[in-house]
């Protein structure tokens, strides 16, 4: 579907919000490892709230009956212990003003589509090049904004949503204090004990999450010295040697998670990833950090738009666009109110200071 604007007195027909989602399918994602891995579920609220005990996180058993009586429910969280969360509400918006410099990418695949032609751009088409940039950085900001939440939710136990926009919510998964974990000997010392630490944070995991853990994620700075301490080296790299030499001895800062191999049946993995907004980089897992996981099934829930438009629906994003007169402008809109939900608060051990 078209839409059709009448800018500076020439009618430019663009494309469709509706369209636009159909065409950033077809572009290149963010990274999203650590939400998609950590927080793989979906879920969506019609009200402004997060209900945690309607997210059902817990393994439902069923119940034991004669096969001669009726069936019988499974028994749900009581309402009594519902604990209602506010989630984070994302609002980017950005003007469309013709594009002067091009991302090659999205011309070629408009052009693939037909959706252009192959000559010199005109101003409309101009327009939709920058329609379709802006409507993915739009849906990359909240992708990002939500994959520094879920670091944030699985580093620390908490979310703190707090801008000049939005006045401070601390949403406190309940993570026991104990499994805050630092080692005695930072991991650079080659007297460092490394396989007693991750043996003392496994216990940790195993006493408060009753779960072991599967994943254990960290820097490369904390994978590099872990790697240099002889007893572990040897640990790591010797059930390799039969199958496939390893041949690891340090790791190069990289943007994707990079799997590093097993141990004690844990997966070893170095995320380095980081985010650079208004000049200012954030890690999504701390250059010093180490943290063994239990749990990789948490949830990022969403809940409604406070949109007239619409009409009250919970959904990942609302697209919107607009033309203004005065000032005379071409505006679009993403909103999203999105919030992870660790499955297991007590399932990560670890923190930071391991370097």
């Amino acid at each position: 579907m078209a839409v059709t604007y009448t800018i500076g007195g020439v009618d430019s027909t663009l494309i469709d919000v509706q369209d636009l989602a159909v065409v950033n399918d077809q572009s290149p994602k963010v990274n999203k490892w650590l939400s998609e891995i950590f927080f793989p579920r979906r879920v969506e609220f019609q009200d402004d709230k997060v209900a945690v005990a309607n997210l059902n996180l817990d393994n439902p058993v069923a119940p034991y009956v004669s096969p001669c009586v009726e069936g019988r429910p499974i028994k749900e969280n009581g309402t009594a212990n519902v604990q209602f969360l506010k989630p984070a509400y994302l609002k980017p918006k950005q003007t469309i003003t013709p594009c002067t410099v091009y991302n090659t990418a999205i011309v070629a695949m408009l052009r693939d589509a037909g959706i252009i032609g192959s000559g010199k751009l005109t101003r409309t088409e101009s327009l939709i090049v920058a329609q379709v940039e802006k409507y993915r950085s739009n849906h990359d900001a909240i992708d990002n904004r939500i994959e520094l939440m879920a670091a944030e939710a699985l580093t620390t136990g908490k979310l703190i949503i707090e801008s000049d926009d939005f006045k401070l919510n601390e949403v406190d998964f309940g993570r026991n204090v104990a499994l805050t974990f630092a080692p005695t000997v930072l991991w650079s010392n080659p007297a460092a004990t490394v396989i007693a630490d991750i043996q003392a944070m496994v216990d940790l995991v195993v006493q408060y999450g009753q779960v072991m853990p599967r994943v254990a994620v960290m820097s490369s700075a904390v994978f590099n010295a872990a790697i240099a301490n002889e007893a572990f080296k040897a640990a790591f790299i010797a059930p390799y040697t039969t199958v496939a030499p390893m041949g690891v001895t340090r790791f190069v800062d990289g943007r994707e998670a990079q799997f590093m191999g097993s141990f004690g049946g844990i997966e070893f993995w170095v995320y380095d990833a980081s985010i650079t907004n208004d000049g200012v980089t954030t890690r999504f897992i701390p250059a010093d950090g180490f943290y063994l996981i239990g749990d990789t099934n948490g949830v990022v829930a969403f809940t409604q738009i406070e949109n007239l438009k619409a009409y009250g629906q919970s959904m990942q994003y609302f697209d919107s666009q607009w033309y203004n007169e005065d000032p005379s402008a071409l505006f679009i809109m993403t909103e999203s109110a999105p919030l992870p939900v660790l499955n297991n608060p007590n399932a990560v051990a670890g923190g930071v200071d391991f370097v």
